[in-house]
């Protein structure tokens, strides 16, 4: 038997990924559509930056997200050790954000005060593959 080379590995796994992606590219996707009410605000807790181009790339993703849906967004930037304590602090006392950004494992700390995404969760992973 010949040895099978890294290059012969490539070809192969090559030709495998691309005999799936015409399958998974025309699979039917159930529609999943929210509709923001009218007169709605956003508003979003971070940190405050640690590389200018992120916040530059955050900050037009959510003028864009504004712009399409209508919706205003206000973020309230902190410090990086200040996130967690100020995020279960407004989840306990009950005036959080609408959504904070911050660490895996944050929401453990408050899950009763979470809303249940599971709906997106399921629509994104059947439309991107898991």
């Amino acid at each position: 038997m010949k040895p099978f080379s890294r290059r012969d590995f490539l070809q192969t796994g090559a030709a495998a990924a691309s005999g799936m992606v015409g399958p998974l590219a025309h699979a039917q996707h159930a529609t999943l559509a929210y509709k923001p009410e009218k007169g709605a605000n956003l508003r979003v807790l971070r940190w405050k930056r640690f590389v200018q181009g992120e916040e530059d790339a955050f900050n037009a993703n959510i003028a864009k997200f504004a712009q399409l849906h209508g919706v205003e967004v206000k973020i309230d930037n902190e410090g990086w050790e200040d996130l967690r304590p100020k995020a279960a602090v407004s989840a306990n006392v009950g005036s959080s954000p609408d959504m904070n950004m911050g660490w895996f494992d944050d929401p453990h700390q408050y899950p009763d005060k979470l809303m249940d995404v599971t709906e997106l969760a399921e629509y994104l992973g059947k439309k991107y593959g898991g």
